[in-house]
């Protein structure tokens, strides 16, 4: 286990990049879903949570879910498997730095 939070944290392989991004993002998209619940305060943190995202697939999904309703999150979560939904909002089929 200790190895695999080192890896994580030394960021020095695609799968740990890949981990923090998508921890970056289910964060983004809990922001998003306060503000869309009228949380002011969550804009200057969704706003900055971008440019700290590594990969061209994570910053493709986080600029769509800007454009896209929580309530359509839910709706593709339950009726679409998660690894073929990131493949169509991103394009491209794995993950990929930036």
């Amino acid at each position: 286990m200790n190895d695999t939070v080192g890896e994580f944290e030394a960021q020095a392989t695609v799968e740990a990049v890949c981990a923090r991004d998508a921890d970056r993002l289910e964060c983004r998209f809990h922001a998003l879903e306060y503000r869309a619940a009228g949380d002011t305060l969550m804009q200057e943190w969704i706003t900055d949570s971008r440019a700290r995202l590594k990969t061209t697939t994570a910053i493709r999904i986080a600029d769509v879910a800007l454009t896209t309703s929580p309530l359509k999150w839910r709706q593709c979560r339950q009726a679409l498997d998660t690894d073929r939904v990131c493949r169509e909002i991103a394009g491209q089929p794995d993950c990929v730095r930036q």
